[in-house]
């Protein structure tokens, strides 16, 4: 055993993560960034993605579709919401 480390095995995926990967949803999304909520908002490219982040997670500020913030939150363009759980 080495000191910090748990017993086990690290970043080991489970059988639903397997499955997953060997039959992927049909979905156009690449990127996915937590909206703080526990839900998660999902993107087709990496500049969407990045906006996203800028959004949900360096702006502070609440960016539900509800607030006045949403549509341009730190600036960033806006963008169509495609939240799931």
């Amino acid at each position: 055993m080495i000191e910090g480390l748990p017993p086990g095995p690290i970043g080991n995926p489970g059988r639903a993560a397997i499955e997953a990967v060997l039959e992927p949803a049909d979905a156009p999304y690449l990127f996915f960034v937590s909206k703080n909520d526990g839900t998660h908002f999902f993107s087709e490219s990496l500049d969407e993605h990045n906006i996203a982040v800028g959004r949900y997670q360096k702006s502070g500020q609440d960016v539900s579709p509800e607030s006045d913030c949403f549509s341009d939150c730190a600036g960033a363009e806006p963008i169509t919401p495609q939240a799931r759980k």
